[in-house]
């Protein structure tokens, strides 16, 4: 009687205060590679500045409500107009969010947060230099989005495995991907020192992935370079050794 109360008081709280949803599409790009587009009402009046996440409810029927419960996923991309957005999720760990993901189909209820996040596009600069692994693609795919005309981009896409690579919405590949054997750094730098870039035009990073890959290039960026933090943003994905990472 008490685990059935308790299941209801969360219930209640999960309806009360998220945002939800429903699943209109869910179509396996690759693999481990799922794209879901999700509609809400709440997406047409919403804030929303490019880049900023959703933090999803992952529990089942009879979960309860606990912050373990809950994972951060990047909006690939958003129409406000008929209240939709797209997301690219890769499923290859068996994590609670990868068994959420694979168990949703279309008409399931989903709900979440509202969107949140720094790891956003910066307007004042010309040149944009994105870098991450292919967990990376869809986030980085609505940065490059909003990418003013006549400004530049450059990209280093990685992972050990390339199938995990995809096209944007459009169908189009539109970054530079590398296929690494290891969760090493050495490339990356060497393409860092390639860039055709001046003092005079400083560009700004965006990195995501494994923690200690943007941390080791945030280091390399900020005391080998001598780049101010305001042209460096950082943002890890995931760490093979915690769970729940924003």
């Amino acid at each position: 009687m008490l685990n059935k109360v308790r299941m209801g008081f969360s219930d209640r709280v999960i309806k009360t205060f998220l945002n939800k949803g429903v699943v209109l599409q869910k179509v396996h790009l690759k693999k481990d590679v799922i794209h879901l587009r999700i509609q809400s009402d709440f997406f047409v009046s919403c804030n929303y500045r490019p880049g900023e996440y959703l933090r999803f409810y992952v529990g089942r029927n009879g979960d309860g409500f606990s912050l373990d419960l809950f994972r951060t996923y990047s909006i690939w991309s958003m129409d406000q107009q008929s209240g939709t957005i797209n997301m690219a999720i890769i499923t290859k760990s068996n994590g609670i969010g990868s068994r959420w993901i694979k168990y949703l189909e279309p008409g399931h209820q989903v709900f979440f947060s509202q969107p949140k996040g720094k790891f956003v596009l910066d307007q004042t600069k010309d040149n944009h230099v994105f870098i991450g692994d292919a967990c990376t693609m869809g986030h980085f795919y609505e940065l490059n989005r909003h990418v003013s005309k006549g400004k530049n981009v450059f990209s280093f896409i990685y992972d050990k495995d390339s199938s995990f690579f995809f096209p944007d919405l459009d169908g189009h590949k539109k970054f530079q991907t590398h296929t690494l054997k290891c969760w090493v750094t050495d490339e990356i730098i060497a393409f860092i020192q390639g860039l055709p870039l001046s003092k005079d035009n400083p560009p700004v990073f965006y990195i995501a992935g494994e923690t200690d890959v943007c941390k080791k290039l945030y280091r390399h960026l900020k005391y080998e370079r001598g780049l101010p933090p305001n042209q460096i943003k950082t943002k890890p994905f995931w760490h093979p050794y915690k769970k729940g990472l924003e």
